[in-house]
Protein backbone atom coordinates (compact mmCIF):
# COMPACT_ATOMS: atom_id res chain seq x y z
CA UNK A 1 0.00 0.00 0.00
CA UNK A 2 2.80 2.71 0.60
CA UNK A 3 1.53 6.00 -0.79
CA UNK A 4 -1.38 4.83 -2.38
CA UNK A 5 -4.06 6.91 -0.84
CA UNK A 6 -7.38 5.28 1.08
CA UNK A 7 -9.94 5.79 -0.73
CA UNK A 8 -13.96 5.40 0.62
CA UNK A 9 -16.70 6.02 -1.23
CA UNK A 10 -19.63 7.29 0.61
CA UNK A 11 -23.31 7.51 -1.13
CA UNK A 12 -25.83 9.86 -0.01
CA UNK A 13 -28.43 8.20 -1.85
CA UNK A 14 -31.29 5.87 -0.63
CA UNK A 15 -30.59 2.37 -0.28
CA UNK A 16 -33.81 0.83 -2.05
CA UNK A 17 -33.22 0.67 -6.13
CA UNK A 18 -33.60 3.88 -8.30
CA UNK A 19 -32.51 4.45 -11.99
CA UNK A 20 -31.40 8.23 -11.29
CA UNK A 21 -33.07 11.38 -11.29
CA UNK A 22 -35.90 12.14 -14.04
CA UNK A 23 -37.42 15.13 -14.87
CA UNK A 24 -40.77 14.12 -15.50
CA UNK A 25 -41.18 12.18 -12.53
CA UNK A 26 -40.75 14.93 -10.20
CA UNK A 27 -44.45 16.16 -10.69
CA UNK A 28 -45.21 13.06 -8.67
CA UNK A 29 -43.06 13.77 -5.92
CA UNK A 30 -44.32 14.68 -2.40
CA UNK A 31 -43.24 17.96 -0.90
CA UNK A 32 -40.86 15.64 1.19
CA UNK A 33 -39.23 14.00 -1.47
CA UNK A 34 -38.57 16.41 -3.29
CA UNK A 35 -36.94 18.72 -0.64
CA UNK A 36 -34.67 15.36 0.15
CA UNK A 37 -33.72 15.10 -3.15
CA UNK A 38 -32.37 19.01 -3.26
CA UNK A 39 -30.84 18.18 -0.27
CA UNK A 40 -29.26 15.31 -1.58
CA UNK A 41 -28.02 17.02 -4.56
CA UNK A 42 -26.74 20.31 -2.89
CA UNK A 43 -24.89 17.76 -0.58
CA UNK A 44 -23.15 16.30 -3.34
CA UNK A 45 -22.13 19.26 -5.07
CA UNK A 46 -20.71 20.50 -1.76
CA UNK A 47 -18.75 17.46 -1.64
CA UNK A 48 -17.34 17.21 -4.93
CA UNK A 49 -16.55 21.28 -4.71
CA UNK A 50 -14.59 20.65 -1.66
CA UNK A 51 -12.94 17.67 -1.98
CA UNK A 52 -8.95 16.99 -2.44
CA UNK A 53 -9.68 15.66 -6.02
CA UNK A 54 -12.21 15.40 -8.79
CA UNK A 55 -12.81 13.24 -11.31
CA UNK A 56 -15.72 13.61 -13.85
CA UNK A 57 -17.18 12.80 -17.05
CA UNK A 58 -18.05 15.36 -19.70
CA UNK A 59 -21.99 14.43 -20.40
CA UNK A 60 -23.78 15.38 -16.98
CA UNK A 61 -23.58 19.12 -15.66
CA UNK A 62 -22.74 18.08 -12.42
CA UNK A 63 -18.91 17.95 -13.60
CA UNK A 64 -18.99 21.23 -14.85
CA UNK A 65 -20.97 23.29 -11.48
CA UNK A 66 -18.34 21.41 -9.58
CA UNK A 67 -15.18 22.65 -11.98
CA UNK A 68 -16.71 26.48 -11.44
CA UNK A 69 -17.24 25.57 -7.86
CA UNK A 70 -13.65 24.64 -6.97
CA UNK A 71 -11.00 26.79 -6.02
CA UNK A 72 -8.09 24.12 -5.80
CA UNK A 73 -5.70 24.38 -8.49
CA UNK A 74 -7.38 23.15 -11.86
CA UNK A 75 -4.83 19.96 -11.81
CA UNK A 76 -6.61 18.48 -8.99
CA UNK A 77 -9.79 18.28 -11.93
CA UNK A 78 -10.02 15.62 -14.26
CA UNK A 79 -12.37 14.83 -16.88
CA UNK A 80 -12.33 11.03 -18.04
CA UNK A 81 -11.90 10.28 -21.60
CA UNK A 82 -15.09 10.11 -23.08
CA UNK A 83 -16.70 8.08 -26.10
CA UNK A 84 -17.12 10.80 -29.06
CA UNK A 85 -15.29 13.47 -27.18
CA UNK A 86 -11.96 12.80 -28.97
CA UNK A 87 -10.14 15.72 -30.24
CA UNK A 88 -12.03 18.34 -28.99
CA UNK A 89 -11.13 21.11 -26.55
CA UNK A 90 -13.19 20.99 -22.99
CA UNK A 91 -14.96 24.34 -23.77
CA UNK A 92 -16.53 22.61 -26.69
CA UNK A 93 -17.64 19.82 -24.76
CA UNK A 94 -20.34 22.63 -22.88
Amino acid sequence: QGLRPSWRFVSACSQREERGFSLQQMNQWTLHQTDAHYHKFLVELYAMAIGKYFIGVTYTNVSWFVYFMRQQDPSTFEILSTPGTENREPLEWW
